[in-house]
């Protein structure tokens, strides 16, 4: 299944069709606390944020690693919090509602190829997850470490 972006449609009022679209993005410094780590946890509900009150995610991907963080992209995120200069903008986060009419593996397919729209011009870094209660998902990204 393809999808296409309109990057013309402007912003506001109803859904065509019906129904409501939500699309946020928000960033994260250390200047506010914030921790990429910690929010690699949150987006992927690891950690302390693995419980039975959260949204529990159903898939997570990451893609544009660099070569050594691969089969594990925490370490990335850890390594981010490590040599990232004090006054950064850690990550970018987009969170999205799916469209509940589409079955799960298409969900999937529309994250995945948004997060691709959002990330591949620059190879960034990204996590995305797909929360389960809610047909929803949330993309982690950031521009740090030389690949």
């Amino acid at each position: 299944m393809s999808y296409r972006f309109d990057r013309s449609v402007t912003s506001g009022g109803p859904a065509q069709g019906g129904g409501s679209i939500h699309l946020s993005f928000s960033s994260a410094s250390r200047a506010r606390g914030a921790s990429s780590a910690s929010g690699y946890d949150y987006v992927t509900r690891e950690r302390e944020f693995d419980g039975p009150d959260r949204d529990p995610v159903v898939y997570t991907e990451s893609e544009h690693m660099p070569s050594w963080a691969e089969d594990d992209p925490r370490i990335f995120w850890d390594a981010a919090d490590m040599y990232e200069r004090a006054n950064a903008r850690l990550d970018i986060g987009a969170d999205f509602a799916l469209p509940r009419e589409l079955e799960e593996e298409d969900r999937i397919e529309l994250a995945r190829e948004f997060a691709h729209e959002l990330t591949d011009d620059e190879q960034l870094p990204y996590t995305f997850a797909r929360g389960g209660w809610q047909p929803r998902c949330e993309i982690f990204s950031k521009q740090l470490l030389p690949k």
